[in-house]
């Protein structure tokens, strides 16, 4: 591919679209295959900078004044790539026939800014009104009926339905039919299959508990037949000995509210709420897989298809737990048909903040394992203003917010060789989120560093991995903000704590641990694993905790092995450590321990969980060394034992302490490239650096060379890894 080294993006993209310089225009096809060691696009065989422009909601229609001039700024810019959005619920009619037109329409507005666009459609399928009155018991149900919640998720279909799936899969093929041989199909190379909940693939209105309708208790049906075969089996599992594979129901709130393990389910009791989680967590995947697989047959050339989904770092929004989650995400990142997946960015506040890490939505170190490309939906307002009620914290204020927040949050999708768009909500009425010259400016100045990145070889820079489990939230209380203050503290406030440590970090869903390569990890901090299947154990101890590797373990890993809750003694076997039951009244907090390991000494532990919780353990063992104590007591909350082939630190509560995470990993060998609580964004060609603070900063390379940086408050650097120098103009002066 050399003329990527002498062509600009603009001409490539001509060439690529047109085959010469001409006026010719034939069908682009397009894929998603490795280069240079990255999940990368290509068009029309060409690699190209997965950076993308995209309208929303708020700027639907491609052919509007102000749509239309944001579409032509990005495209100035240097941008080709475009997503627009498309609704079954706008052009599927009552005869069954499509509003093929208008769709040729939205597309056709942004090819008259852009003659040689790249086009992706993001296509809802859910179905329109006329339909849900049509077919009534399709509609979602909910087993919270008594509070509708703030959406007007009322009135949308089930995600069980088979006649809505079969019934928009026809709709699909129609429409890939008809759209594939029209000059404005010919632009087209990718399709995003978008249903549910703010096209996310959440049910509907989740808070509420769904689904009890119809569709959904004959799907759960199928589901338990499919699991247990018989009558006689179901009723063992479930210990109800009246239950049948033809009469079991969903489980309403009666089942759902309770828990006989504290804050974790028993598996051995309370299977029927188990079941239906993994069955409804099930159904997300199938439909993912379904449209997916759909798109990709019904188009008559090579088509990029993606969906959002693999959702982790979301629970700040209010979710409840497992409801909102995506289970089943090894499936999906196994699919053939899925080149790609995508979300917004974290929506809790500290990591939007400025100062914040801007951490991506998933654990995208297994979507990088599975050969999957991660598309973060840049979402955050600037300065131009913000059209929802949000902390004020999560949206830009200034000129220089903004350049420093878009930096960060494309620093983070350039380092872990993945890819974003620009999501363009805008203030409504009043033009785009980056309709200014100097936004603009930048944003062109990131495409164009991108195109550079894409020459070079990527390899990942992190030396700290974090062991996340999307299954294990089956095994827990349901309802973060009400009845479980681990959650958001483990899952989200440990990450964001974790990139403030100087040190590089991943993260990974468990069970891609066997496809990872250790030997890259000084550091494996393990988060939410509750539930730990033999074969997970045995992978661990056999090949984790190993090679002189520091392992961090928190609350309760492995309390369950899917059949039964095993309390202190099962978590003490995980651990590495001998652990017994405690209580402490009110709110756990751990505190330094009155001699703690000189290592550790001079750290003034405080950090805690926002309400009780049980069960909860302390160590006990004579070959730990206690670091830190449950306020009040004796009880060791926080301690370090060196094995025969790892050191193990166990803490029973969440550490979200950045000066402890950092000690952990600089005494595990870890890189620490900046002792400051900076967010760290790093491989192997390119470093970020995003203050709060600002100031004189000695960022050590891993070269062993250190540059000195001046770095204003409030802004984002962007180095050379190799000679320290800026590569962005104006943010820094090394």
């Amino acid at each position: 591919m050399r003329f990527l080294k002498i062509m600009p993006f603009s001409l490539l993209l001509a060439i690529v679209l047109t085959g010469s310089t001409s006026a010719a225009e034939p069908a682009l096809f397009a894929k998603v295959a490795p280069y240079h060691g990255r999940p990368t696009i290509y068009i029309n065989n060409h690699p190209v900078p997965p950076m993308i422009y995209a309208l929303t909601e708020g700027g639907r229609f491609t052919w509007e004044e102000t749509p239309h001039r944001n579409l032509e700024n990005f495209a100035k810019a240097g941008y080709r790539l475009f997503q627009v959005d498309v609704w079954f619920r706008d052009i599927w009619k009552p005869d069954n026939t499509l509003d093929m037109p208008t769709v040729r329409h939205q597309i056709r507005g942004i090819i008259d800014v852009c003659p040689d666009a790249v086009v992706f459609v993001r296509l809802h399928v859910d179905p329109p009104q006329w339909w849900l009155d049509k077919h009534p018991r399709e509609v979602v149900a909910y087993a919270n009926d008594s509070n509708p919640g703030a959406s007007d998720a009322r009135s949308q279909e089930s995600l069980a339905s088979t006649l809505w799936l079969n019934d928009a899969t026809r709709q699909l093929e129609a429409f890939c039919r008809e759209l594939a041989p029209t000059p404005e199909g010919r632009h087209v190379v990718g399709m995003h299959l978008a249903g549910g909940l703010y096209g996310e693939w959440h049910y509907w209105d989740f808070q509420q508990e769904p689904d009890t309708s119809p569709a959904m208790t004959s799907h759960f049906r199928q589901w338990l037949k499919r699991k247990y075969g018989s009558d006689a089996a179901l009723r063992r599992a479930w210990k109800d000995p009246q239950v049948t594979l033809a009469t079991a129901e969903v489980p309403g709130l009666q089942y759902r509210d309770r828990t006989f393990g504290g804050f974790f389910r028993d598996p051995a009791r309370e299977r029927r709420v188990i079941d239906y989680y993994t069955c409804q967590q099930d159904l997300g995947a199938d439909n993912v897989i379904h449209f997916c697989h759909v798109a990709r047959v019904s188009w008559p050339r090579p088509l990029i298809t993606g969906a959002f989904f693999g959702y982790f770092h979301w629970m700040m929004e209010g979710g409840s737990m497992p409801d909102a989650m995506q289970g089943n995400f090894e499936r999906v990142l196994d699919s053939k048909d899925i080149d790609y997946l995508s979300g917004p960015f974290s929506y809790a506040t500290d990591a939007r903040a400025i100062g914040g890490s801007g951490m991506f939505r998933s654990l995208t170190a297994s979507v990088r394992l599975h050969g999957k490309l991660w598309l973060s939906e840049m979402d955050q307002a600037s300065l131009l203003g913000n059209p929802f009620n949000m902390d004020p914290r999560m949206w830009f204020h200034t000129i220089a917010d903004t350049i420093a927040g878009d930096r960060r949050n494309f620093a983070f999708a350039l380092t872990s060789g993945m890819g974003q768009w620009w999501y363009d909500f805008g203030p409504k009425g009043n033009g785009g989120w980056w309709d200014q010259p100097q936004l603009m400016e930048e944003a062109g100045a990131m495409l164009r560093l991108y195109q550079e990145a894409l020459k070079k070889p990527w390899r990942p820079a992190a030396d700290v991995l974090l062991v996340y489990d999307l299954s294990s939230f089956d095994y827990q209380t349901r309802t973060v903000t009400a009845k479980d203050p681990i959650s958001v503290t483990l899952d989200e406030d440990l990450a964001e704590a974790a990139y403030h440590t100087g040190a590089m970090v991943d993260q990974v869903a468990l069970p891609d641990l066997p496809r990872v390569d250790l030997s890259q990890y000084k550091v494996v901090v393990f988060g939410n694993v509750w539930r730990l299947t033999n074969a997970q154990w045995a992978f661990i101890r056999d090949h984790v905790m190993r090679d002189g590797r520091t392992v961090v373990w928190q609350y309760a890993p492995g309390i369950t092995d899917g059949m039964s809750l095993l309390g202190a003694a099962g978590v003490s076997k995980i651990v590495g450590m001998t652990l017994k039951s405690v209580r402490v009244s009110g709110t756990p907090q751990v505190q330094s321990a009155p001699h703690t390991p000189s290592n550790f000494a001079g750290l003034k532990l405080d950090y805690g969980i926002a309400g009780a919780v049980q069960p909860l353990f302390a160590v006990e063992d004579k070959n730990a060394q206690t670091i830190g104590q449950y306020a009040g007591t004796d009880d060791a909350a926080l301690a370090i034992r060196h094995l025969a082939h790892a050191t193990v630190v166990y803490s029973g509560l969440p550490i979200t302490q950045e000066p402890l995470l950092r000690t952990i990993f600089r005494l595990a060998g870890a890189h620490i490239y900046d002792k400051e609580p900076d967010v760290i964004l790093a491989d192997n060609n390119y470093i970020c650096i995003h203050t709060l603070t600002g100031g004189e900063r000695k960022i050590m390379l891993r070269n062993g060379k250190v540059v000195s940086v001046t770095l204003s408050p409030r802004s984002t650097v962007i180095l050379d890894a190799v000679t320290g120098k800026s590569v962005l103009p104006n943010n820094a002066q090394p």
